[in-house]
């Protein structure tokens, strides 16, 4: 979940615990601990503290750490071992470790590996995409990446699971899978042919690196560049795979003494008018560790409604209620504000609105003239003659602004952006970001002379006439849901032109 601040632009299942929590790893989790580096001691940082003298090469410097000290890497350094066979890959292991991206490197790297110079197939890295996404990557085979944005300045977890046949048969052809957890939650598999899973030869497990690349012109180099910098903590081996949930959990909760800590609820979903045959969504945006959704009415569960999203894809007058979100971990359950939705029989354009800029006060540029408060912060626009009365000119630095994030615009759900324009060059229109272009960004922009929209990191839309006339356009994005799912269609004039 993106918890950072967004502001608003005018422009140029309830969980239950399934075991109880103790201080410390409980012995069975230990059981199969290859090697565990807690980087306490500054002076030797590859020290195996499991006991089994699995210590590595140090490189690195010592820094705060999600528990106690940390492995602070800066591109240039790293930790490995020549003992590749005592970090096997090729039988079932297990792989976690707890990661905190540095704010501004967007480079790719690994935090873990195991492969040899030069990526091959049966190579095995959790690393850093050049998108600062998270990821498993098993040789040749595929990957498996976690979309959600974690560039947030928070401790993360990711763990791989790995489970492996012993025995080979052919009739059957078993096959081996890496499953990958981020924060304590499955986020996909990978399952292959026992083949593709051997080791290659010269493999090195490192710490803070992936393959450093060959002279051989047929071996890949990967990722690229190949060296991770962040900070790293608590790296775990195991030689068996975790169990998903109760140990996965628990290796987590370790990290904090051993208690997960409650859930966070960055933004409460908001409450609405809904208007019936249409639909709705209700979100929250939600930040944690093992989670589990629970969507409520009038204080009752919501069948089927288990994720940060609430789609309700027809609405009736029986949608009308009192609704929060129940987020759970097995240590405890918060519950968000409530949100009042109300259902109309007929739409008319107050229904919804959220906020509304016809400037026609001069000195005041950024008064909301729907009654919400919803005031913008003037940053050089100017008055100008307007498609209706009075408009505003703004160029490359001059626009409105929600500094104060009183603008009650919940993304997420369903969501529609109108205006007059009237373009002399490219450029947003209006958008609702954090400073940085992130997960979950979105902008309605001119490009090319056509109108275009924008969600970050996902991907964009954009069709129609030329906009850059000097004529007066109305423009608009609906974004509703559909099916489960999010489907933006833009118009102009009122004519669709695209849809994503």
């Amino acid at each position: 979940m993106n918890g950072r601040r967004q502001n608003f632009r005018v422009c140029g299942g309830i969980a239950v615990a399934l075991f109880a929590i103790a201080a410390g790893l409980q012995a069975g989790v230990n059981d199969g601990l290859v090697a565990h580096y807690a980087f306490e001691n500054a002076a030797n940082l590859g020290a195996d503290s499991s006991g089994n003298n699995r210590n590595l090469q140090s490189g690195g410097s010592s820094t705060d750490g999600v528990k106690d000290r940390g492995l602070a890497l800066d591109g240039f350094s790293h930790l490995e071992t020549e003992q590749g066979a005592a970090f096997a890959t090729a039988s079932s292991f297990s792989w976690s470790v707890w990661f905190l991206f540095d704010e501004f490197d967007v480079d790719a790297g690994a935090l873990l590996s195991k492969s040899p110079e030069g990526w091959l197939a049966g190579s095995k890295a959790v690393f850093k995409n050049e998108d600062s996404r998270i990821a498993f990557d098993l040789g040749f085979v595929g990957d498996v990446v976690y979309e959600g944005n974690l560039q947030d300045g928070r401790w993360h977890n990711a763990i791989v699971v790995g489970s492996i046949p012993d025995v080979w048969i052919p009739e059957n052809e078993p096959l081996a899978s890496f499953e990958f957890y981020v924060d304590g939650n499955f986020v996909d598999s990978i399952e292959t042919a026992l083949e593709n899973v051997a080791e290659p030869n010269g493999s090195i497990f490192r710490i803070g690196s992936g393959s450093p690349g060959s002279d051989e012109e047929d071996v890949d180099q990967f990722p690229n560049p190949h060296r991770f910098v962040g900070t790293l903590d608590e790296v775990r081996i195991y030689d068996r795979p975790l169990a998903f949930p109760a140990e996965i959990v628990e290796v987590i909760a370790d990290a904090f003494g051993g208690q997960l800590p409650s859930p966070e609820i960055h933004r409460h979903p908001q409450s609405t008018q809904a208007v019936q045959g249409r639909s709705l969504a209700l979100s929250a945006n939600v930040s944690g560790f093992a989670l589990e959704y629970q969507w409520m009415k009038d204080g009752q569960p919501v069948p089927d409604a288990t994720s940060p999203v609430l789609f309700i894809e027809e609405v009736t007058a029986e949608t009308a209620g009192e609704y929060k979100l129940r987020v759970s971990n097995p240590s405890t359950s918060v519950d968000s504000n409530s949100a009042t939705v109300t259902v109309l029989e007929n739409w008319d354009p107050s229904v919804g609105l959220a906020g509304y800029w016809n400037f026609e006060i001069e000195d005041d540029l950024g008064k909301d003239a729907s009654g919400n408060g919803a005031d913008l912060e003037d940053l050089g626009a100017l008055s100008a003659e307007g498609s209706k009365g009075q408009g505003i000119e703004t160029d490359a630095d001059a626009y409105l602004r929600d500094t104060e994030e009183n603008l009650p615009l919940d993304t997420l759900g369903d969501f529609t952006w109108t205006a007059m324009i009237r373009s002399q060059n490219q450029g947003n229109i209006m958008s609702k970001s954090d400073e940085t272009w992130a997960e979950g960004n979105k902008t309605l922009f001119v490009r090319n002379g056509q109108l275009g929209f924008d969600t970050g990191w996902i991907g964009d839309a954009d069709g129609g006439p030329q906009l850059v006339d000097d004529a007066w356009h109305h423009v608009a994005l609906v974004n509703q849901a559909v099916d489960g799912e999010t489907r933006q269609t833009l118009y102009v004039d009122g004519n669709p032109v695209a849809s994503g």
